[in-house]
């Protein structure tokens, strides 16, 4: 077992193709693979979680690991990894649910925990249920109340739960009722059988020691509570209070635990640096103080940093081949990352989510391999198509801001041509839209050139007040368009608020490419068109 866990986050050989596909396209649509093959980068982070696994699994009691990300940070990812891989190894224990799953018992974490051991492992947790009556068993006889009295003292434990043990012990009619009673898996009906009161979480917490006492397999229980931030911006206080109130009391009497083999992994998305301390530390103090020394945040993918930037290059593009029988010839990375830095507007140090790297890495294999092309094919377009692009950027840093509008408009409307769109022109037209139709299919494509999260923010309140007024003549697909470097999470929530609009944040590179857009096709460089605005195309459904 401890090797297993000293190579935990060894990545595997990329081999079964179907399974490869199948992680490929999870990736290409922003869905982390439910079984990973490869976990890249985040060495400290991976270092830690493989300690702290192997002291609970050498004795050293109960671990708590809390784990935060920004969005697309690979926070799922690597929870996907450890519930993939530990989940599947006999010798250990895992239950993984999110936050708001605890609503079917009440917001009881403890309550949850027992639920999914239940649920999970049913013939385990009867197995242990077994072996603790056959323990007390031997020392504990007598009438009914004598035997429940003796459960109480010896185990410190209440009547109700007592009650429960003692209908177990002598094979009642009740005991099926009792150990989904025990299981946290039971409804009004074995109440009312076994006229006892609902077991409060002090009660689960000693069935989670029953088990730990009693469980059949040698390895530790792991705990992966994934979306915590719900626990305190979407739940009701009184959800809220009473999670909090479990999650806080379950640390505390897991450390006292014996044996303490068990570990707790929180998981945590972060809407905004430091929103967890701000809520936690002001409104949950006592929560704060038991997770602050245990957090560790995933890092963002860094594209200047070439050994970052060369790992998950070669991962990708092996089980690209293996998935597709293509290889783009890996041996020359600097093109696939000039082919990256062209693809995000010039090369930059800025960090950025895994999602977008790895989505932004696996279109440009998509594009060599559609023009059976590798990263070893040079071009002589290739330098006229990029003298384009830094006449374009010329232009558009010198345009006046409200010329350009008018500029990414033209742009737009080339491209829309291309694929048979036609111009449609309406009464109070404003110059920040264009109007097209196509089979009968309206579009209104809203332009925004905001500089700043606060204009682009005021210039989609205007987007969907334009859009309901033509929409009360006639139905329409309304796409917002605007410079995914200023996109803001107040722009993100109003667009989710707006399931009605779309939103089409480009990049710079895309920028450039729709206002070269007419002079390069005339000059036969439609081929490096495409794979600039490959996405773009994608989200305009052309």
């Amino acid at each position: 077992m401890k090797e297993f866990i000293e190579n935990l986050f060894k990545n595997e050989k990329p081999s079964e193709k179907r399974l490869i596909i199948k992680e490929i396209n999870g990736m290409k649509n922003s869905q982390p693979p439910a079984n990973p093959t490869f976990i890249v980068n985040q060495q400290e982070i991976k270092q830690r979680i493989t300690q702290r696994f192997l002291d609970c699994l050498d004795g050293h009691g109960f671990q708590q690991i809390v784990l935060t990300a920004k969005f697309g940070g690979g926070k799922t990812h690597f929870l996907n990894w450890l519930e993939s891989r530990i989940g599947e190894n006999e010798n250990f224990y895992m239950v993984s649910f999110q936050v708001q799953e605890s609503s079917v018992v009440k917001y009881s974490f403890i309550k949850m925990i027992v639920s999914k051991l239940f649920q999970s492992y049913y013939e385990d947790f009867n197995e242990a249920l077994k072996h603790l009556v056959l323990d007390f068993s031997e020392g504990i006889i007598g009438e009914q109340d004598e035997v429940i009295g003796k459960l109480c003292t010896k185990y410190s434990i209440s009547n109700d739960l007592a009650k429960l043990l003692f209908e177990i012990q002598q094979n009642t009619k009740k005991k099926n009722a009792a150990i989904r009673i025990l299981g946290a898996s039971h409804g009004r009906t074995e109440i009312v059988k076994l006229g006892i009161r609902n077991l409060a979480d002090r009660d689960y917490i000693n069935v989670i020691e029953f088990f730990l006492k009693y469980k059949t397999r040698e390895g530790f229980l792991l705990i992966l509570l994934d979306e915590f931030e719900h626990s305190y911006l979407a739940l009701t206080p009184a959800a809220r209070r009473n999670f909090f109130t479990s999650y806080k009391a379950y640390i505390d009497k897991a450390v006292q635990f014996d044996p303490g083999e068990v570990a707790l992994l929180t998981a945590v998305t972060e809407q905004s640096e430091g929103l967890l301390r701000e809520k936690m530390d002001g409104e949950e103090s006592a929560i704060w103080t038991r997770i602050k020394h245990h957090i560790n945040t995933l890092s963002e993918f860094n594209p200047a940093n070439q050994e970052e930037f060369s790992e998950l290059f070669t991962e990708l593009a092996e089980r690209y081949n293996v998935a597709y029988s293509y290889n783009i010839n890996t041996n020359n990375e600097s093109e696939m990352r000039k082919r990256f830095f062209e693809r995000l507007g010039g090369v930059t140090s800025q960090s950025m989510s895994y999602r977008e790297a790895i989505q932004t890495m696996l279109l440009i294999m998509d594009d060599l391999r559609m023009n059976k092309q590798t990263l070893g094919v040079s071009k002589d377009d290739r330098l006229e198509f990029e003298q384009f692009i830094q006449n374009s950027k010329k232009q558009w840093e010198s345009a006046h801001h409200n010329a350009k509008p008018g500029l990414l408009k033209s742009g737009f409307e080339e491209l829309l041509l291309e694929f048979n769109f036609e111009r449609v022109n309406i009464d109070n037209e404003i110059g920040a839209t264009l109007y097209v139709e196509k089979e009968k299919e309206k579009r209104l494509l809203y332009i925004s050139t905001a500089t700043n999260g606060k204009a682009l923010l005021n210039n989609l309140s205007k987007c969907i007040k334009y859009k309901d007024i033509l929409s009360e003549r006639e139905n329409l697909k309304t796409i917002f368009i605007y410079e995914k470097k200023i996109e803001s999470e107040s722009v993100i929530q109003m667009g989710n608020l707006n399931r009605d609009i779309y939103m089409l944040p480009i990049t710079e590179m895309e920028l450039y490419t729709l206002l070269s857009y007419k002079s390069a096709k005339e000059h036969n460089l439609t081929e490096e068109l495409m794979i600039n605005l490959d996405s773009v195309i994608n989200k305009l459904e052309v």
